[in-house]
């Protein structure tokens, strides 16, 4: 009888329950949506630091999260990243392994595909 009564409950259980659709299977902490990760933009005045990174950075030829071009003035767009000695937007660290994100440079098309 009990399992009678539970087989009947579940399916209008989980009919209740609201699914988005939206949030499924997005990484909380790379938007690619918004061009964000950890809620810092991909793009901007970035300086390359031994310890006190935003996050850690690994160059690969392919399989990258991101393209990086490097531009020397108005890093406004994905991708785009200008890189400083001074007030930078966000630090990284460049690292062989335990990376946050793989990235590549390029010349042209920055950005996440």
């Amino acid at each position: 009888m009990a399992h009678l009564l539970i087989s009947l409950l579940f399916p209008l259980m989980m009919a209740s329950m609201p699914f988005d659709s939206t949030g499924f299977n997005q990484d909380p902490v790379f938007d690619k949506e918004n061009c964000t990760f950890r809620g810092i933009p991909l793009y901007g005045r970035v300086q390359v630091v031994e310890y006190g990174e935003d996050f850690k950075v690994r160059v690969v030829v392919y399989g990258e999260d991101i393209r990086i071009e490097k531009v020397s003035s108005h890093p406004n767009d994905c991708g785009e990243w200008e890189f400083v000695d001074t007030f930078p937007d966000f630090k990284i660290r460049f690292v062989e392994h335990d990376e946050d994100l793989k990235i590549i440079f390029v010349n042209t098309f920055p950005g996440i595909r």
